[in-house]
């Protein structure tokens, strides 16, 4: 009796975990879609199959490396990319956060884990999508949901319906929270919701996908943030900068933005070793002293943008090394280039 013929190769490595993505999903007989790959098919032989592998296998690499509670964590928006969920539009907001519109019919969803919060709307339909962990909870039109970072949930959807998803990345969020309230962003604890009717944050989202220029987006969007920071109940706060220090090492930073102090100097503002110090900064505002820097940039190149300066003093004024520079990072954070965004301001 001769032996059994081997598995094919992507057979055999389908469970290997993708770098965007959850697994290997098989999408026809003797084909396979990897989520890193895009949604393209790929045969499991030949070319394809080496593909899929060394695809797979930097995702596994970039996992590991990562380490802590992050590994392997994927967000809500790629989970939905590899079902069959369409997405109809993509707005980036700044700073990694972005508001898209999706659609979605007979589909099972299970986030496990997601990184990034996440705040839905049901925008029409609904009345067939059920939160199956919550006891098959159905949805409606208007329907709310927030799902924390790291909240495991599994979904059913068994009729045509549009939802909004914003996307907030824990970092941003936190950052955001010590900056509202003065505390340490180790106390923020985001509050899941499931199908939930609050006016306040319903309206907030509801304005921000309407929103049309850059002031209604951001009025919107700080609407919804503060009312996330605002519901959750704290956690227990744990070490950090003192208010004394944390003022003063921000002043250095703020004062001296066109050459701004190294590590080492601002570890010896606070009477710290440069490891202890970035530690101690992050528990205290949420992100690293460059993460605070280039938000204090942003915000002082919108001031001045707003007074009508040229681009050119702003970017020196703001220690960037050149107007490209600026428009670059500002790009980044607000979604807007700095013309842009000096016309969508301008009366």
């Amino acid at each position: 009796m001769s032996a059994p013929a081997p598995a094919p190769v992507a057979a055999r490595w389908q469970t290997m975990w993708c770098p965007r993505s959850t697994r290997l999903r098989r999408i026809g007989r003797g084909s396979w879609r990897s989520p890193c790959s895009g949604r393209s098919s790929w045969r499991a032989s030949g070319a394809a199959s080496c593909t899929i592998l060394r695809d797979c296998a930097c995702g596994l690499w970039n996992g590991l490396v990562r380490g802590g509670k992050r590994r392997f964590m994927s967000t809500v928006f790629d989970y939905l990319s590899a079902s069959r969920a369409q997405c109809l539009e993509r707005r980036a907001l700044g700073q990694g956060r972005s508001l898209v519109i999706w659609r979605n019919r007979r589909d099972r969803i299970d986030y496990d884990e997601p990184q990034d919060h996440t705040v839905s709307l049901y925008l029409s339909g609904g009345h067939g999508s059920r939160r199956l962990d919550r006891g098959g909870a159905k949805g409606y039109p208007g329907a709310l949901c927030v799902m924390p970072e790291g909240e495991r949930s599994e979904w059913e959807i068994n009729a045509d319906f549009r939802f909004a998803h914003l996307y907030l990345p824990d970092e941003e969020l936190r950052y955001f929270y010590a900056r509202t309230h003065d505390r340490s962003p180790g106390r923020l604890c985001v509050a899941g919701r499931t199908f939930d009717r609050d006016p306040g944050l319903i309206a907030f989202m509801r304005a921000l996908i309407g929103a049309d220029d850059p002031l209604a987006r951001e009025q919107a969007l700080t609407g919804v943030m503060g009312v996330l920071v605002a519901s959750g109940p704290d956690g227990a706060q744990r070490g950090g900068l003192t208010p004394a220090v944390s003022r003063r090492v921000c002043a250095a930073l703020r004062d001296q933005m066109e050459h701004p102090p190294g590590l080492s100097d601002l570890a010896r503002l606070a009477g710290l070793s440069p490891w202890h110090f970035q530690r101690m900064f992050r528990v205290t505002h949420g992100v690293t002293p460059h993460g605070w820097l280039e938000r204090a940039r942003t915000a002082r190149a919108q001031e001045m943008i707003a007074q009508g300066k040229p681009l050119a003093e702003i970017a020196a004024a703001c220690g960037y090394s050149s107007q490209s520079h600026l428009t670059r990072a500002f790009s980044r954070a607000t979604g807007l280039t700095p013309a842009r965004y000096r016309a969508a301001i301008s009366p």
